[in-house]
């Protein structure tokens, strides 16, 4: 694992051969101002809000944006389509289902270079309101796959955004996830004791478009005796919620020695997506709950993978 220069000049590339993938949700969605008023539909009009803007965005670089819809409102859905975006259906319910849709259907988009048709040579997973990385940071991050050096980037927040633009609590929160994270993998012998920490919790993912690498991240697990833990168990065992297709690939990239890289952005997060998180307890809530699960989940996934006692398996 490396930790990619990332003060050298802005590199340059064709913004064809990078696909942007996303999945929308906002059923709550409306047109007009933010009725901020309405706690019931505030995060979806928040979000969609941000969503449409990271998506204009990259359709003003030109880059090709896939998106996977999994029941957002049809005047959302219309919006889209007056982008020139056009959208996936979700097959199957289950957070990381949609987001492994995504991969797939982006891996098959191509570019012309030269005369010449290619299939996109790098894939970016975004969280719809992660605007910051398509105004200021995609070129940084996707530079290492393009000069051959990395199979897989995780973005790396600077510190000085991380803690001026997200609420307090969500700082505090993602760090303490990201030390245990990276001490687990640590301990399995996944990753190296001199390995710098990732910054796993950040949620964006950059990788080649390789038969290989595409793979690691479409491929399924499920943890077999979910049944017999009663309700506390299946709530926290649920790979098909955040894992199996952003975690678990990561963790198999640094497991079978692929060119795992950190590069270190200036994220900012949105101030809407701040402001409707600050002093909520359901989001707090949210954010325990998901550290719970993706650690116990992740835990297991890295016994299978080191062939200790595990029930995590192919789906």
């Amino acid at each position: 694992m490396t930790e990619a220069d990332t003060e050298r000049k802005e590199f340059t590339f064709n913004p064809q051969s990078l696909a942007i993938v996303s999945t929308v949700h906002y059923p709550a969605w409306y047109e007009g101002e933010t009725r901020w008023s309405e706690p019931n539909t505030l995060s979806d009009k928040v979000r969609g809000d941000l969503a449409l803007k990271m998506i204009g965005e990259a359709k003003g670089k030109n880059y090709q944006v896939t998106i996977v819809d999994s029941g957002a409102s049809l005047t959302f859905s219309q919006r889209l389509g007056n982008l020139g975006i056009i959208t996936f259906p979700e097959e199957k319910g289950g957070m990381s289902t949609g987001r492994q849709q995504g991969f797939r259907e982006a891996s098959l988009l191509t570019y012309t270079d030269n005369g010449k048709e290619n299939f996109v040579e790098a894939i970016c997973w975004l969280e719809p309101e992660k605007i910051s990385i398509i105004s200021d940071c995609l070129p940084k991050l996707v530079e290492p796959i393009l000069l051959g050096q990395a199979d897989v980037v995780i973005p790396k927040r600077s510190e000085k955004e991380f803690e001026q633009t997200y609420p307090d609590y969500q700082v505090k929160y993602e760090r303490d996830s990201n030390r245990l994270w990276n001490n687990m993998l640590r301990k399995f012998g996944i990753m190296d004791s001199s390995d710098q920490d990732l910054d796993v919790w950040f949620g964006p993912r950059v990788f080649k478009n390789t038969p290989e690498i595409i793979q690691t991240f479409i491929t399924k697990y499920k943890y077999e005796k979910i049944q017999e833990l009663g309700s506390l168990g299946q709530d926290v065992y649920k790979p098909n919620r955040y894992s199996n297709a952003t975690f678990f690939p990561v963790i198999v990239a640094l497991y079978n020695r692929l060119r795992v890289t950190s590069v270190k952005v200036p994220y900012k997060h949105p101030i809407g997506q701040t402001k409707i998180e600050q002093d909520s307890e359901e989001f707090r809530k949210k954010r325990a709950d998901q550290q719970r699960e993706i650690i116990r989940t992740c835990s297991d996934f890295c016994r299978m993978l080191v062939g200790t006692k595990s029930n995590t398996s192919l789906s």
